[in-house]
Order: structure tokens, then sequence, then C-alpha cells
């Protein structure tokens, strides 16, 4: 008579090894979604406070960005003069917004390049924020590249800031950025 032995077939070991397999596939899958998630949070509360800060700032000083054609930000008072930029990390322009905000003690110098980029067009720091015009409304809009597409801020941008749903409008259709916030520099957000 055969006597029991105990252990696994070979059959039941790569059943188990796939199941162990499949589960740290869907493992490593949802983390990185879980990851892009949490950094579009986190993109989207460094530009409420970026947001906050511009108005603070244009509201105090009685000051605002020259926003030109292209999104340009130029200031033409206090440390940082000349050149502009709607692209809002310095270094890339001579003077930017961010420039102008961290002088005036608004934001600290670090906050816009701690924020992962995830422009899918552009790569770089300096390509996931953008401070340019919405119209000619006197509105600004500060633009910001997510993982994931937000199809609802992008449609209302364009209609507020282009006139239409379908119409091109710089910082998504050539720059990459997938969101942002309507705001006047006198205060409030539209």
């Amino acid at each position: 008579m055969w006597a029991k032995q105990k252990g696994f077939t070979l059959v039941e070991l790569a059943i188990v090894i796939a199941v162990v397999a499949i589960l740290a596939i869907i493992s490593v899958v949802a983390y990185g979604g879980v990851q892009k998630r949490a950094q579009d949070s986190n993109t989207r509360m460094t530009a409420e406070q970026i947001v906050k800060a511009t108005q603070t700032w244009a509201i105090s000083s009685g000051k605002k960005p020259d926003i030109g054609g292209n999104g340009s930000a130029v200031y033409s008072g206090g440390p940082c003069v000349g050149g502009g930029g709607g692209w809002f990390v310095k270094g890339i322009y001579p003077c930017s917004m961010d420039q102008v905000l961290v002088g005036a003690g608004a934001i600290s110098s670090s906050l816009t390049t701690s924020v992962p980029s995830a422009n899918k067009k552009f790569t770089g720091a300096h390509t996931n924020f953008m401070l340019y015009r919405c119209g000619g409304s006197g509105d600004w809009v500060f633009m910001y590249a997510l993982h994931t597409d937000d199809t609802k801020e992008i449609t209302r941008i364009k209609t507020v800031c282009a006139g239409s749903p379908s119409a091109t409008f710089g910082p998504i259709d050539t720059y990459g950025m997938t969101g942002g916030i309507i705001f006047s520099p006198s205060g409030g957000k539209r």
C-alpha cells in the first residue's frame, strides 16, 4: 500500500504562484493610480494657494502683472523687473509671477518646484503651472497640468476664456495644461 505523502503538487504550486503574481500586478497598477491622484490633488491644492497669494499680493500692493497677449507676466515694480513669461517658475523667464510672489513673501521659493510635473507635452519642473489672461474680461486663469485631464475644467476655461468649448486656447492646446482656476485679481473665483 502506498503511503500518503504530505505536500503540494506542482500544479497546486503553479496555481498559487499565478494568483500571487496577478495580485502583485493589480497592486502595482492600483498604487500607480493612487499615486497619480495624490499628485493631482497636491497640484490643485498648490494652485489654490498660489491663486490666493496672487490675489492677496494684488490687493495689498495695488499692482497686478500685465499679462501680455501670449500670457507673459511682466511686473514693472519691485525687485523683479523686465522679461516675463507665463510659465510659473523662475529661471525660465527673467521675471515670472512666482518670483514676484516669492519676493513679496507671499509664497515660498520652493512651492512651485516641489510639485512634480504632470505635463505630457513638455517635460521639466517649469511646465506644471502657467498664469494666463482669460479673454478680455480682466480675469486671469492659473493653469496646471494633471496626470488625469479634467475635461470639465478644460471645457469651462475654453468657454469662459476663449469663447467656446471647442475654441483653441494656448495653455491647453499648445502647452499641455489640463486644468485651471479662473480668478479675478481683486478677489474671488469665477
